[in-house]
């Protein structure tokens, strides 16, 4: 292999310089179709983008920089590309500094009394989202009712199966007329048979549509269907309660509702009927319908673990329940989860119906001002990735991580601030005992080259910061610097297993406090934590190992637990610490 010489290398770095871009991201006046490369809108497509998913989507270089306006919040999550020496992708923010920094937020908001349906003694669950949702935008399909022809309309059958699709002027559910299709022979497959609105559709990426239609069958039926790129098989959207639909023998009303995933204008619908047909059936299709909800334009889907609920800003967080029977539960002390007295405020996810189901006297969104459910997702996941930089921003209301992921590299993460994280489900143990987890800044298993300075965290479920590593794991050059924490169950926590190396971890000038004093320390399972310097567990080849100068104030069981730890490879000094109950050290 030819190797480039020293001018080469400095010319593409010089390269990578001169291209470089700065991206602009505005939620509140963005638009995934502009370019990005203004802060404001300028004309045509010159402006802000708006969503976390067209980042997530954009190819970005080596050098360039991506700015959040101080003061917006976007939900959902960052999924950052590596940049390269010396050419780091940068995260953070423009804007008037009296704003404050971008927000990100892993959660989804439930402020409406329509949000929760009345289960009865007094337990409430989160309404389906294709309940509230209100479909107020333009009509996106072309000839909906086939009023005249079935223009906008294709139809499609395989050599597998035997069928045919026409304008029908004497079965209707509105005159003039349906769309009806005669299956003489059902396919195998549910392709073999397809009904599709053929013309290009504009949708937005994470935008919410609904689709609704009037069919009826002469014998039982079903049909399902997704939103694909014209002329291709690219699945633009996740669909939530209805992407299967049983027709029956009466004209009924169907409702389907999807979230896309992309923003485009080359989107088409297709109704799979080949295995959903039988032979012999006559189906008729009327009264169709696709538009976008704007009321549900912030809303993340409830499909993975709610860690979480923070009531009031963080006035108080809700007690996760492990059954739904437990929710209207009496208190027990002895019980081997926890179980407050009050029992207003607890809750349950249930994963079956990806619905929250609450205790509460009356409901939710009247007895709180503001409620937001912390999903199992890490905010910003830079797993496999490197030389990245974070800067000034705000992470919130997540029930994994903030910030996160597997073998990292020259991650630097500065002036964040993080809060609000963790409490999802980990593991079940010892029977039945629920295992929960979530950290605000984590580098997990091989890491190296990492910096977290100068950040503010602060209720955390398990640690502020933390790097720990599986079997195999290498971990060097890690910097833990000039942070402020508080209300954390550990302010940092180290344990990596065997067969692995750690050295050169620097833990120094930080300010922690009231380590064990967060929201989930009195949920957790198990016991004997709170403490802020976590150092166990640690059977790795270690050297090089400094925690020093930093100010250790309050933790509910010590300051410091150390056990399992190779002595001769740990620096601890000049630290000053403090409790007013219990033990410095242990």
């Amino acid at each position: 292999m030819r190797k480039l010489s020293a001018v080469t290398v400095l010319l593409v770095s010089i390269h990578y310089v001169l291209t470089a871009a700065t991206y602009y991201v505005d939620y509140s006046t963005g638009d995934d179709n502009y370019n990005g490369l203004y802060s404001s809108y300028s004309s045509g497509t010159n402006g802000p983008w708006k969503t976390l998913e067209k980042i997530n989507r954009t190819t970005l270089s080596p050098g360039d920089t991506v700015l959040f306006k101080r003061g917006e919040t976007w939900r959902g999550y960052l999924r950052p590309q590596s940049g390269t020496s010396g050419n780091q992708i940068t995260f953070s923010c423009y804007g008037d500094q009296h704003d404050s920094k971008p927000l990100l937020l892993g959660s989804t908001e439930c402020n409406n009394s329509g949000d929760w349906v009345n289960e009865g003694s007094n337990i409430w669950s989160t309404a389906k989202l294709i309940d509230i949702a209100v479909a107020d935008g333009s009509e996106l399909l072309p000839n909906p009712s086939f009023d005249s022809s079935t223009t906008g309309w294709s139809f499609y059958c395989s050599a597998s199966a035997s069928a045919s699709g026409s304008r029908d002027t004497q079965v209707y559910y509105s005159a003039p007329a349906s769309y009806k299709i005669v299956c003489s022979s059902a396919g195998s497959s549910g392709g073999d048979i397809q009904l599709s609105a053929n013309s290009g559709l504009t949708i937005k990426a994470e935008s919410y549509y609904l689709l609704s239609f009037r069919a009826k069958c002469t014998q039982a039926a079903s049909l399902s269907l997704a939103v694909y790129q014209s002329g291709g098989i690219s699945d633009y959207c996740s669909w939530f309660d209805g992407k299967t639909q049983s027709i029956s023998t009466d004209w009924t009303e169907y409702k389907m509702l999807c979230r896309a995933a992309y923003s485009a204008s080359d989107a088409r619908i297709t109704f799979f009927l080949g295995t959903g047909l039988p032979s012999g059936a006559t189906l008729y299709v009327d009264s169709l319908s696709f538009k976008e909800c704007s009321n549900l334009v912030e809303r993340l889907p409830l499909k993975f673990d709610v860690g979480n609920i923070i009531f009031n800003n963080g006035e108080s967080c809700g007690a996760k329940a492990w059954s739904e029977a437990e929710l209207s539960e009496d208190h027990d002390a002895n019980s081997p989860i926890y179980l407050p007295e009050a029992k207003q405020g607890r809750y349950w996810y249930d994963e079956a119906s990806q619905q929250v189901k609450i205790y509460s006297t009356s409901n939710p969104a009247t007895y709180y001002d503001d409620i937001e459910l912390a999903l199992e997702q890490t905010i910003i996941n830079y797993a496999n990735r490197s030389h990245l930089i974070f800067d000034n921003l705000a992470l919130s209301y997540g029930s994994a991580h903030g910030f996160g992921g597997v073998s990292a590299a020259y991650i630097d993460i500065y002036d964040c601030d993080i809060s609000f994280i963790g409490g999802a489900l980990l593991e079940v143990r010892w029977g039945t005992t629920p295992i929960r987890y979530g950290n605000g800044v984590e580098f997990m298993n091989s890491a190296h080259d990492c910096v977290v300075e100068g950040c503010k965290i602060w209720e955390i479920y398990d640690a502020a910061m933390t790097n720990q590593g599986d079997v195999g794991s290498t971990q060097y050059n890690i910097y833990y610097r000039n942070n402020i924490v508080w209300n954390s169950e550990f302010s940092y926590e180290i344990w990596v297993w065997e067969d692995s190396t750690v050295d050169d971890i620097y833990v120094e000038n930080n300010t922690f406090a009231y380590a064990g004093y967060g929201w989930g320390h009195y949920q957790r399972t198990d016991s004997q934590n709170g403490r802020h310097l976590m150092l166990r567990s640690v059977y790795a080849t270690t050297s090089d190992f400094y925690v020093r100068n930093n100010i250790v104030f309050e933790a509910t069981e010590s300051c410091v637990l150390i056990n399992n730890w190779p002595f001769s490879a740990l620096t601890l000094d000049n630290n000053l610490y403090y409790t007013s109950s219990g033990l410095l050290a242990s």
